[in-house]
């Protein structure tokens, strides 16, 4: 199995600019076979991009977990010093569910604009909720990184702590992570959107995670109810920080080629660079070059293993 899921990764390196590499795993965590570009191996560190979602997702299950946040927990509830009567009244039905699943109705702009702007200012939160709505609180999907930057900070100030810090006591030294690093905000805390930096291996821990309902080489990291529900919903059609392939499997998803794909009993983990094409849609020929190649990669370790 080694050898043919090896080659098939040989084959997925040089598309669209090149990948840094790839690494498959079983779903206990041991690796199937892995392949790292000129100048790059396993304690290396990348941005993720999006990819960043998922991780704080995780987060925000723990953080469930503990009885920290909810999804009917309502944004002026958290961000108290927000002047809430200067609001349109439609606003104060903000509730971190609409963060997590993007149906916050908030006009972004162009897709991505504000993201420099959210990490710059001095007062994102304030930046974020005097948007108009462009949509109904609760009624339409839109893709940004604006729910996700809101979300971050209003977890941030419900576990009194910035999520890199919160990571690394309950997510990344559970799974073994080391050296992790995660852009923070002008205002203090970390992004949501965007901005973490793993390796390949790391990557792939997080797919052994989710695959195994948010236990981890024996150790509940997340509770199993909690990660399963979220899995249910977004196999059911509704994004939550993670996307469902028909057919296939789930997958966390970043703007230059990095993804995590999990499928039954493997998971495999790239990251693509920042040469070559890319776009604001995650299904763009570049990301989803990778994806292509990645999910016909964890086709031959299942058929392997049958």
């Amino acid at each position: 199995m080694a050898e043919l899921v090896g080659a098939a990764i040989d084959r997925l390196m040089p598309l669209h600019g090149g990948a840094r590499g790839c690494v498959v795993a079983r779903r206990d965590g041991s690796i199937v076979a892995e392949r790292y570009a000129a100048g790059w191996g396993p304690d290396d560190k990348a941005i993720t991009y999006s990819v960043t979602k998922t991780v704080m997702q995780l987060l925000y299950l723990i953080a469930k977990g503990k009885g920290q946040v909810g999804d009917a927990t309502p944004l002026r509830a958290v961000f108290t010093d927000h002047p809430w009567d200067e609001e349109d009244e439609a606003k104060k039905a903000l509730t971190l569910g609409h963060l997590v699943r993007m149906t916050d109705g908030l006009d972004g702009g162009r897709k991505y604009s504000l993201v420099e702007p959210m990490a710059e200012s001095d007062d994102p939160v304030a930046l974020a909720l005097r948007l108009p709505l462009a949509h109904p609180v609760g009624a339409h999907f839109r893709y940004d990184n604006v729910p996700s930057d809101l979300l971050a900070m209003a977890l941030q100030r419900a576990v009194g702590t910035s999520l890199l810090q919160y990571a690394e006591q309950h997510l990344f030294a559970p799974l073994g992570i080391a050296g992790a690093w995660w852009r923070p905000m002008a205002a203090g805390g970390n992004m949501g959107g965007s901005g973490v930096f793993l390796g390949l291996r790391d990557m792939a821990k997080l797919g052994v995670l989710i695959h195994q309902d948010g236990a981890f080489q024996g150790r509940q990291i997340i509770p199993a109810v909690a990660v399963a529900e979220w899995k249910d919903e977004v196999r059911a059609g509704t994004f939550a920080h993670l996307w469902a392939e028909p057919g296939r499997g789930l997958y966390a998803s970043g703007i230059h080629g990095q993804g995590v794909l999990i499928a039954e009993g493997y998971v495999a983990a790239f990251q693509g660079t920042e040469v070559g094409e890319h776009h604001e849609d995650p299904a763009h020929d570049k990301t989803r070059a990778f994806r292509e190649a990645a999910w016909g990669i964890l086709d031959i370790a299942r058929e392997e293993a049958a």
